[in-house]
C-alpha cells in the first residue's frame, strides 16, 4: 500500500477514536451540564467510565495474533463507535451516559491500538519516521472539525443532543477511507527494527509509569477546560475558540516534534513534549484571563499529541516483544490514569467550587510524567 493511503488510514482512525469519540465530549459537556443541572463529579464519573472502557479495550489486542482478526475487529469497532456516539443524543440519564461512554471507550482503545499496530507494522521508523508521526495528526483534525460543528450547531440554537448526532455523521465520514483501504494493508512486520540495545524491563516499566501519570494529567485538563473557560464568561463562545485552538495546535504539534527528532533523541523530545503540556496547564492557573486561557490551550495542544506519538515510538523500542503487546501495555497504563483523573478532579471542583486544585493536580502529573519518560540509561548510576 502506498504512503498516502497509510497516512489517510492513520489520520482518520485517530480522528475517530480520539478527536471525535473522546474529545468532542469536552465542548459538549458545558451544554449538557447546564441543561441537565449535573455536578462536575457526575460528569467526571461519566468520563471515568469512558476511560474504564478504554482500559478494557486496550487489553484485548494482547490476545489478537491474526492480522485478519485485527482488521475485522478494527472495522467492527469503528462502526460501534459511531453507534455509541449517536446514542449519547438519545438519552438524558447518567446511568445510560455511563454505559454508552464505557462502550465508546472500548471502541476507542481498539481503534487506536489496532490502527497504530497496522501502521507501525508497515513502515520502518528509521526510514519513514514522519509517516509514523503523521498518524497522530488525526487527533487535532478530529478535535478541530468536531468542535467547529458543535460551535455552529450551538450558534443556531440546536439542542446538545443534536451535536452528538452530527458528530456521529462526521465519524462515519472519517471511517470511509479506513473501511475501503484496511484490507489492502499487508501483514504486520515484527518489531525488530530500531530497537534499543539490550532493552530492559526497568526502562519499559518507567516509561509505562510515566504514561500512567500523563494519562491522569492530560485527561483532567482535557475533560474540564471547556467548562472552566465557559465560567470566565468574557465572550459567549470563548470555550469553543479555546478548544479549536487545541485542535489547531494539536495538528501542527506532530510537525514541530518531527523537527525535534532530527536534533534530539526520542526520549528527550518526549520529556519536552510533557513539559510543554504541563506549561499549558500552568497558564490556566494564572487567573481568569481569556488570553492566558487561549495560550494555555495552545501549549496543551502542542504537547499532548506529540507526547502520545513519541511515547509509543519510544516504548516499542524498549520492549523485547511484538509491537501490539508493547502498545497494548502502554495504552493500558495510560487508561488507568485516565480512569482516576476525571472522577477525583470532579470531586475537587465540587468541593472547592473552582478549578485550582484539579488543574494543579493535572500540571504536577504532567511534569512528573516527563521526568519518568527519560531513558534511565542516561543516569550514571544505571548500568549500561
Amino acid at each position: 500500500m502506498n504512503d498516502i493511503k497509510l497516512v489517510l488510514i492513520g489520520i482518520c482512525s485517530t480522528a475517530v477514536a480520539i478527536g471525535l469519540s473522546r474529545f468532542c465530549f469536552t465542548p459538549i459537556l458545558p451544554l449538557m451540564q447546564s441543561d441537565l443541572d449535573l455536578s462536575s463529579a457526575s460528569l467526571g464519573m461519566v468520563a471515568s467510565w469512558n476511560y474504564f472502557g478504554y482500559f478494557i479495550g486496550s487489553i484485548i489486542p494482547i490476545f489478537l495474533k491474526s492480522d485478519k482478526k485485527v482488521k475485522i475487529i478494527l472495522i467492527f469497532s469503528l462502526l460501534l463507535s459511531i453507534i455509541t456516539t449517536f446514542l449519547m443524543g438519545v438519552t438524558a440519564e447518567i446511568f445510560w451516559f455511563s454505559c454508552i461512554r464505557f462502550l465508546s471507550g472500548v471502541c476507542s482503545a481498539l481503534i487506536f491500538v489496532l490502527a497504530t499496530v497496522l501502521i507501525f507494522g508497515q513502515v520502518s521508523f528509521k526510514s519513514k519516521k514522519n509517516l509514523q508521526l503523521l498518524h497522530f495528526c488525526g487527533i487535532g483534525v478530529g478535535i478541530f472539525f468536531g468542535t467547529l460543528i458543535i460551535w455552529i450547531s450551538s450558534f443556531y440554537g440546536f439542542h446538545w443532543k443534536v451535536n452528538w448526532f452530527l458528530i456521529s455523521l462526521l465519524s462515519l465520514f472519517f471511517c470511509l477511507p479506513i473501511i475501503f483501504f484496511t484490507n489492502k494493508i499487508g501483514d504486520v512486520k515484527k518489531n525488530r527494527e530500531n530497537r534499543m540495545d539490550n532493552p530492559s524491563i526497568f526502562s519499559f516499566t518507567l516509561i509505562s509509569l510515566g504514561y500512567f501519570f500523563f494519562g491522569i494529567g492530560y485527561i483532567i485538563y482535557g475533560t474540564f477546560i471547556s467548562a472552566m473557560v465557559r465560567d470566565v464568561q468574557v465572550y459567549e463562545s470563548l470555550h469553543f475558540i479555546a478548544w479549536l485552538t487545541v485542535g489547531i495546535s494539536s495538528f501542527f504539534s506532530i510537525i514541530v516534534w518531527g523537527k525535534f527528532l532530527t536534533k534530539l533523541s526520542a526520549d528527550l523530545s518526549l520529556f519536552i513534549a510533557c513539559l510543554t503540556s504541563s506549561l499549558g496547564v500552568a497558564f490556566s492557573l494564572l487567573g481568569e484571563n481569556y488570553l492566558f486561557l487561549i495560550i494555555s490551550c495552545f501549549f496543551y495542544g502542542l504537547g499532548v499529541p506529540s507526547a502520545v506519538a513519541l511515547v509509543l515510538l519510544e516504548g516499542k523500542k524498549r520492549f523485547r516483544g511484538e509491537i501490539r503487546i508493547a502498545l497494548a501495555i502502554l495504552t493500558t497504563t495510560f487508561s488507568l490514569g485516565q480512569i482516576i483523573g476525571p472522577y477525583y478532579a470532579g470531586i475537587l471542583i465540587d468541593l472547592q467550587n473552582n478549578y485550582l486544585g484539579s488543574m494543579s493536580l493535572s500540571m504536577i502529573c504532567l511534569f512528573v510524567s516527563g521526568l519518568l519518560m527519560i531513558n534511565p540509561k542516561r543516569l550514571k548510576f544505571i548500568k549500561k
